[in-house]
């Protein structure tokens, strides 16, 4: 049995009522007789003016004018060119009336709140000059933004264009050096990027199932040859630690190659060896008065950079007789530091332009200097964007990028050819990063800290993916196999245990070798480009070349070196 509600006669509606009769048999209002009674307690008692689904399509509406406003402010903000140097942005920010610093703020917070303020001001002087509506400007609480009060709206915005660097100098000479670097940036890049591609297609598209045997093959004898480093020789070499080692290729005039070992030390000198022999090349340099810190060298100009804690930098030109010869110096300003100048932590070429790029201690920077004319380098730019010092850098092998490590444990990749930070991977290391590197394809880049890991990135993914526990001491420095082959590669790290760890890069990182002939704290280590030969500075005033089965059955010398088209 059903339980009927009783009506009184009075209000029962009749059969024949139209759909627009309010109360149906039960007594209870019909959805239009609930429309109209709520637009009545809005003041519209006739609740005719709008359908019933005429709100949603209206929140609808307003949340899509709202994405497209924020869209069109985040569009604005990624074309601004700001500040590099925090007291810059403290005065645009007093400016604006806005807060000079937030707690808790780093000057990387900073300098992106400066960067939506200008967007948002920029915005509202564009949406004035085309006239958009009030709604438009007034939606700005709808999707989290604050317009500024009327009271305080300043003259009209320009957007700087893309190519002016406000923080390079106030000279114009330097700012349009500073486009056309980057544009020359920009076009060698491309060209490396798309040769690089277009060899890659090849190996993996092109090649018959037996090159890619063989190629196969190579990389696997690689890897084996790897594994099968042996200590060939040792050397004292300086009156002070041996801080850095780096292997390169001196081209001779009759078309041939050969390695040579360049060494720094904590004294500040500088040698060049020969790694068959052992013998030294020239005279020993002395430019810097402490510790050498950065120790680069590109083969595409012939030339090899230092640096120095005591904030001096030098580049030198590579002779196969003579050694090393001073070209240049470059003056770096800013912090000033204990001896007046802000410590240099470490240095790096770019491969393709004639740039350096040097990390600075005192005022948590990175700096670029021109050295393309020998007379002077020119201080192009300062980067800014960590909280602590700058203490590793690396280039991409395409030219197109650089990371940044700094003594907080964060790393910072950054565009070169448009001065943006592109990604900021933090919490990943826990104490100051001590050494970033690049592998040959660009895919990834590996970095080492004190916190005695190895971590990997995924350059395309932006992302970390991979970490090897490779020491259970400080990490001193990581270095790729500068040119591997189809599926292969080496990655080796040195550490301040007494080792050189050596990993198959491709192959999921594994452990393939450890040197471990040291006695005291190894401070840097490199690898060839065809991977057959290893070299490390020690602590103990000496540097380590470890070699294959080849140079130990003494077949091993100058005539076995490369051709720089097998390199290619």
């Amino acid at each position: 049995m059903t339980f009927t509600p009783r009506v009184p006669h009075h209000s029962v509606p009749s059969m024949q009522t139209s759909n627009s009769d309010s109360v149906d048999r039960t007594g209870i209002l019909t959805r239009s007789a609930r429309s109209r009674s709520r637009h009545a307690m809005q003041g519209d008692p006739g609740g005719s003016q709008e359908p019933l689904f005429g709100t949603a399509s209206r929140l609808a509406a307003q949340r899509l004018a709202d994405s497209e406003r924020a869209r069109r402010i985040a569009a604005i903000g990624r074309a601004l060119h700001l500040p590099a140097r925090d007291e810059q942005i403290q005065a645009e920010l007093r400016a604006l009336n806005e807060p000079e610093c937030f707690e808790s703020e780093d000057a990387h917070d900073r300098r992106e709140r400066l960067r939506y303020a200008l967007a948002l001001k920029a915005f509202t002087v564009e949406s004035s000059d085309f006239g958009g509506s009030a709604s438009d400007k007034d939606g700005a609480g709808q999707a989290g933004i604050e317009s500024p009060p009327a009271h305080k709206k300043s003259k009209p915005f320009t957007a700087l264009p893309v190519e002016v660097e406000s923080f390079a100098s106030a000279d114009t000479a330097i700012a349009s050096e500073l486009r056309a670097v980057r544009q020359r940036i920009l076009s060698s890049s491309l060209r490396a990027s798309h040769a690089r591609l277009r060899r890659e297609h090849r190996e993996y598209t092109e090649s018959s199932p037996e090159t890619r045997l063989a190629q196969r093959a190579t990389s696997t004898n690689c890897i084996e040859h790897a594994a099968g480093l042996r200590l060939h020789q040792s050397r004292h070499a300086h009156e002070r630690p041996t801080s850095q080692t780096r292997l390169v290729r001196a081209t001779h005039a009759a078309g041939g190659s050969e390695y040579m070992l360049i060494s720094a030390s904590y004294g500040g000198d500088l040698a060049l060896w020969s790694p068959y022999t052992g013998q030294q090349i020239g005279q020993r340099v002395h430019v810097h008065t402490s510790r050498v810190t950065g120790l680069e060298y590109s083969s595409e100009h012939g030339l090899v950079a230092s640096c120095s804690s005591d904030g001096s930098a030098c580049v030198w030109t590579l002779d196969v007789d003579t050694g090393l010869q001073r070209r240049q110096d470059l003056s770096v300003h800013g912090t000033e530091a204990t001896h007046g100048r802000p410590a240099l932590l470490d240095i790096v070429l770019h491969p393709h332009v004639p740039l350096a790029l040097v990390a600075c201690a005192g005022a948590n920077t990175w700096r670029a200097h021109n050295i393309e004319r020998p007379d002077e380098a020119t201080f192009l730019y300062e980067q800014s964007g960590h909280a602590h010092h700058v203490t590793a850098l690396a280039c991409h092998p395409d030219g197109s990028l650089i990371v940044s490590g700094g003594a907080d444990g964060a790393l910072l990749l950054w565009d070169l050819r448009s001065g943006k930070n592109i990604a900021r991977f933090e919490g990943v290391h826990s104490e100051p990063i001590t050494s970033v590197d690049f592998d040959p394809r660009g895919t990834h880049f590996a970095s080492g800290a004190k916190d005695n890991l190895v971590k990997i990135f995924d350059v395309r993914k932006l992302r970390w993916y991979h970490t090897l526990a490779a020491h259970p001491s400080v990490i001193s420095c990581v270095r790729y196999q500068p040119a591997p082959g189809h599926e292969g590669g080496t990655l080796i790290s040195s550490s301040f245990d007494r080792t050189c760890r050596v990993f198959a890069s491709r192959r999921g990182c594994v452990q393939v070798n450890s040197l471990d002939a040291h006695l005291d704290k190894v401070t840097s280590c490199d690898i060839s480009e065809d991977g057959t030969m290893v070299v490390t500075g020690c602590y103990d005033k000496s540097w380590k070349v470890w070699t294959g089965a080849d140079a130990q059955r003494g077949s091993w010398g100058p005539s076995m070196s490369l051709k720089p088209e097998k390199l290619r």
